[in-house]
């Protein structure tokens, strides 16, 4: 029953694809603005899974166009079309790279939606790996952003992808309400794929838990879905699915109702892996029924059909050489767009510091221009003040001075003369030094008789 978990494990991938390859060829001829023109180069590069040279070539050709717009939004988008390349090709080192340079983007602008979608992306890497725990850590923090946002399509999507985890854990109650829980919306939104991608999924539980009827059940419901959309691959899946079950119930007959259609429908899609699958099964099945010749008849085309994909196998690995090879050349030129990224960003950063300099540089000798001002206006008006005051003085100064001067002429008067004094007195002298201009001492002499005393 291998075969079945490996399938459902490869329908889980989308659970709805909203154009297609041609339309989005067509919208590209009539696009106007380059947004327009990013969004449909990630939608190619997604949606163009068979071809990886091309998916790669969309996927830069957005990184490059999101980077010259300068759109962080876009560039996220772009990072996660080239991871969903890597991860195709199997290098989940560079596409983990890649998812955790666009969520420090998303971070940085607290865009949670993109935030969800990265951690979910960040989930199926490393579910791939076959890291469980961090698979389910992260589907369980996209889980909690897209209820937070309310966004229901893409929390579906999540349920789906966490579910598949309980089951490679073997937690499969877990599981069986995950997948519930997604169907719940996909039903909501009226997604029929998606519905019986659900139901096929919510079987492959069932049948690990031990329940083949429910496994029957929903594997039944699946494959009448997708006969009602016409989805061919899908209903040689289920049949196949359906068939082996019954091969494994020991149900032969049963079984050949399912296994053969399941040939037949696949076939008609060219499903070369699928179609030797139920070539072995329907081998054993007749074998186990004695009918040897039948047995031999289905095993033959078996290993013919085993051979014929093993060449191919050997064809593609050399056409994987040759893309890695393609491959590395190319991110050479992302590594190099990155590069000038990074120099434009540093360039930016160093214009701005240039800038800044300059103006604090301007400022700086403005607010000195103006202390220096504001010092010379104060300089020059206590400058004034002072000359004012001591002009003020000066005059103050003469005015006690001629007070002063006044007042020895009325003192000068009033002394006795030198020569009253020699003629009294010729051989005296007189020393009179008064300290300043006036002195505080007098001296009188005057003759009162006619001996002259």
């Amino acid at each position: 029953m291998s075969r079945i978990i490996l399938i459902i494990f490869f329908l889980v991938s989308q659970l709805v694809r909203a154009n297609t390859i041609d339309s989005l060829y067509s919208a590209l001829n009539n696009v106007i603005t380059d947004e327009e023109k990013i969004e449909i180069y990630n939608q190619l590069s997604n949606q163009i899974n068979d071809n990886a040279d091309t998916s790669f070539y969309y996927a830069v050709r957005a990184l490059e166009a999101s980077i010259k717009l300068k759109h962080p939004q876009h560039t996220i988008n772009s990072y996660l079309s080239l991871s969903n390349y890597y991860q195709d090709v199997g290098n989940f080192n560079k596409a983990l790279e890649l998812l955790f340079k666009s969520e420090s983007i998303a971070d940085s602008i607290n865009h949670r939606g993109l935030q969800g979608k990265i951690f979910n992306n960040l989930g199926n890497i490393y579910r791939g790996m076959g890291d469980s725990e961090r698979a389910e850590d992260f589907y369980t923090r996209a889980i909690k952003i897209y209820e937070t946002i309310d966004n229901e399509l893409e929390l579906g999507k999540t349920y789906n992808n966490i579910a598949l985890v309980y089951v490679k854990q073997d937690e499969l109650d877990k599981a069986i309400q995950y997948y519930n829980n997604s169907i719940e919306i996909v039903q909501k939104y009226d997604d029929k794929k998606g519905l019986a991608n659900g139901y096929s999924n919510l079987g492959v539980a069932y049948y690990y838990k031990g329940n083949s009827d429910n496994t029957i059940y929903y594997f039944l419901k699946s494959l009448a879905i997708e006969r009602e959309i016409g989805d061919l691959f899908g209903v040689a899946i289920s049949l196949s699915n359906i068939g082996e079950l019954y091969f494994e119930q020991n149900q032969y007959s049963k079984a050949l109702e399912f296994l053969l259609p399941s040939i037949e429908t696949a076939k008609q899609v060219d499903a070369k892996d699928l179609i030797k699958h139920s070539y072995n099964i329907t081998s054993q099945t007749y074998s186990n029924m004695g009918n040897y010749q039948l047995a031999y008849h289905y095993h033959l085309h078996y290993t013919n059909l085993k051979d014929s994909i093993n060449d191919i196998v050997k064809s593609k690995h050399a056409i994987e050489l040759e893309t890695k090879f393609k491959t590395s050349e190319k991110e050479k030129k992302i590594l190099e767009l990155e590069k000038q990224k990074s120099q434009q960003e540093v360039e930016i950063i160093q214009k701005k510091q240039t800038q800044n300099g300059l103006i604090a540089g301007v400022t700086i000798v403005f607010l000195l221009l103006m202390v220096f001002f504001v010092g010379y206006q104060s300089k020059k008006k206590a400058n004034t003040i002072l000359e004012l005051q001591r002009n003020e003085i000066a005059e103050k100064n003469k005015e006690i001075t001629d007070s002063i001067t006044y007042a020895k002429r009325i003192q000068d008067a009033i002394l006795p003369s030198l020569k009253l004094v020699k003629e009294a007195l010729p051989n005296s002298f007189i020393f009179y030094q008064p300290k300043d201009i006036v002195a505080g001492d007098f001296y009188w002499m005057e003759t009162i008789d006619s001996n002259g005393l």
